[in-house]
């Protein structure tokens, strides 16, 4: 039943994988109050990854390359 649900409504499996997602990252945010978990581009990420997986633009290596290099780079340059 769950399974005919996730390949039948695709947007239904990226709104859920989503809202997993950030409510994780939302959690893991409250625990940690001196870090932040939680950044507008993650939103982004999430409608590529879960509503596209096909995508060039949602494979693994650029979604965490792109949220590690460039806050490194920001930080880089802002000193």
């Amino acid at each position: 039943m769950i399974s005919n649900v996730l390949t039948r409504w695709p947007a239904v499996t990226a709104g859920i994988g989503a809202m997993l997602c950030i409510t994780a990252l939302g959690s893991l945010d409250q625990a940690a109050q001196p870090l932040a978990w939680l950044m507008a581009p993650y939103g982004a990420t999430m409608v590529i990854l879960f509503g596209l997986p096909d995508s060039p633009l949602a494979q693994p290596r650029n979604i965490i390359l792109g949220h590690i290099w460039m806050p490194g780079l920001c930080q880089l340059l802002s000193c």
